[in-house]
């Protein structure tokens, strides 16, 4: 329920210790059996316990931290209750990419949260040192001087803001390199690749610092530049295609790569496979967009493709995945009552695969809908498979079905918006997933 009864109807400390029954009086025979009395008198209560699915198989009680997936209270968990909420930042997933090396990444997210380990940072925690620039040698070793305001720093912004083709701002922060709009005008890959410029400069200047703060000598334009070409083009050579030819933009030519020649994406070939005979297999997947617009939807299918039933519901859940293990939950027990003794139940969630395999990782508020799930499973051959996303469309169109049209849904011949989805794949026709 998530509150004290007594509080949520504000009963007397009388009434209260009147009320010393435990829930397991009113269960008899693994049902519900409630009083009238009680009933009448606290029908919101008697309607939310009779809507609680109770377990076919006994179960020790458990407490639960019902803000968290696996109910345990762990001090993650414990923070995110207590501390306030931020909003999202505008550019914090800008400083992760594939071609992004892990290590530049995590420099990056250092320094515009400003925990980088700079001198003045090191004062702060109580360490005395002299501080100076190992750039200019003139200002101080801070935050704002060390990537913003060293005149050796500006130099390097300057002619990254130039290689783009981008004026140069009087004013300018960490955060605008992301997100101001002074760079709106560029093309989606001078956009990617200005992205990979700013890590790797920042990655490479602090890498420059520490290397003349321990090893010594001065700041060499040149060698810095050369440092810095070669770490650019270590990310952007795993996106762009090597080329001569000149761009709009003079950065992509001065690392002799083309923006209008990606490398070409990796593709997987996709097919539904009918399954041997006599196996059924039910196709499941779930839809989400919001909690008050989400569904799940199967269809069942025979070892010659043909259509055997389907189905679709519309769910009020907290997340795609629950939606996800309900498809399978009501899929095996619509196996159950149609009396199919060889059922496959095939899925693109590779977590409720997961699920089958270890059932103590299921999220809390349906454990005991997934352990009723696995009892009804015992008296069935049962196989589980994973398919893409691309290869069940069928169940897809179902569950969008399901998440915008109200009540539960079962059809024993083939409806007319799936007749496209399911033609491909009783034809064999392949679809493809990139990567």
């Amino acid at each position: 329920m998530g509150e004290i009864l007594g509080e949520a109807f504000n009963l007397s400390p009388q009434e209260l210790a009147n009320l010393d029954n435990t829930i397991s009086e009113f269960i008899v025979h693994g049902k519900w059996v409630l009083p009238d009395i009680f009933v009448q008198v606290f029908p919101e209560v008697a309607e939310a316990l009779t809507s609680t699915t109770l377990p076919l198989e006994p179960t020790k009680d458990q407490v639960v931290w019902s803000g968290s997936s696996s109910g345990a209270l762990t001090s993650k968990e414990a923070y995110l209750a207590l501390a306030p909420s931020s909003p999202p930042l505008a550019w914090g997933s800008l400083l992760w990419h594939p071609a992004i090396q892990p290590r530049k990444s995590i420099c990056s997210w250092k320094i515009f949260h400003r925990r980088i380990l700079t001198d003045e940072r090191l004062q702060k925690l109580g360490i005395s040192l002299c501080s100076r620039c190992s750039f200019c040698g003139a200002g101080n070793d801070n935050w704002r001087h060390l990537f913003l305001g060293c005149e050796i720093v500006l130099d390097v912004w300057k002619w990254c803001f130039h290689m783009f083709n981008i004026v140069f701002p009087q004013l300018f922060s960490l955060h605008d390199l992301l997100t101001s709009e002074f760079m709106s005008h560029l093309s989606t890959s001078s956009k990617l690749l200005w992205r990979f410029n700013v890590c790797n400069v920042l990655w490479c200047l602090w890498s420059e610092r520490n290397r003349l703060r321990h090893d010594g000598g001065m700041f060499n334009w040149h060698k810095f530049m050369h440092f810095l070409l070669l770490a650019l083009k270590e990310s952007a050579g795993l996106i762009f295609a090597s080329s001569n030819s000149q761009s709009g933009v003079p950065m992509f030519g001065f690392l002799h790569l083309s923006p209008l020649r990606p490398c070409a994406p990796k593709f997987t070939r996709v097919t539904w496979v009918p399954p041997p005979s006599p196996w059924i297999k039910i196709n499941i997947d779930g839809s989400f967009r919001n909690r008050d617009h989400a569904g799940f939807g199967a269809i069942a299918r025979n070892n010659d493709g043909a259509f055997v039933l389907a189905f679709a519901s519309r769910v009020r859940v907290p997340s795609a995945l629950d939606a996800e293990v309900l498809a399978c939950i009501e899929a095996i027990r619509v196996a159950k009552l149609q009396e199919w003794q060889y059922v496959w139940v095939e899925t693109d969630s590779t977590t409720v695969l997961r699920y089958f395999a270890s059932p103590k990782l299921v999220p809390w508020r349906l454990c005991v809908q997934w352990s009723n799930c696995l009892a009804l499973a015992k008296g069935l051959h049962l196989h589980v498979s994973h398919i893409f996303r691309e290869g069940n469309a069928p169940a897809d169109t179902l569950a969008n079905y399901g998440a915008s049209h109200d009540g539960r849904n079962m059809w024993l011949s083939l409806p007319s918006f799936l007749v496209a989805d399911f033609g491909r794949d009783f034809s064999s026709r392949p679809a493809y997933r990139f990567s």
